[in-house]
């Protein structure tokens, strides 16, 4: 939303006052509604936010405000998976783990996915798609 500060703002921030951020999660509900609202409570914009606004948020972290990959990745995978009581099935690529992959570019373009251990994409093009999804669309 305009004007106000993005989730890896607000990390660095509480990063440089020196505050801990391991309970700190950035996580979305992909086609989500949200809204803005003036300090009156008056209505300003209203919109959905995309499946792609977790990875969005990722890139903008490390291309913008110079985390390291490793450094923001916990925000949107195991500190959320924590959070939500799930840490010893999400959250982390390990033994016993559920993990998802994506794999990226250097510039934090997705080039491949694996989910529940089949490939979803692959060289940026989609191999599989959901219930609701037809291949095109």
């Amino acid at each position: 939303m305009k004007g106000q500060p993005s989730p890896g703002e607000c990390i660095r921030k509480a990063l440089e006052r020196g505050l801990s951020t391991d309970h700190l999660t950035v996580s979305s509900d992909g086609h989500g509604s949200w809204s803005a609202y003036a300090e009156d409570g008056t209505l300003l914009e209203i919109g959905v936010s995309g499946v792609d606004s977790l990875l969005k948020e990722l890139a903008v972290m490390v291309k913008e405000l110079g985390f390291g990959l490793e450094e923001a990745l916990p925000y949107v995978t195991s500190h959320v998976a924590e959070a939500l009581g799930l840490g010893s099935v999400k959250g982390y690529v390990r033994e016993g783990q559920d993990a998802d992959l994506l794999l990226l570019t250097p510039q934090m373009e997705l080039r491949g996915v694996i989910a529940r251990g089949a490939v979803m994409m692959e060289e940026g093009e989609l191999k599989q798609w959901g219930t609701y999804e037809k291949p095109g669309h």
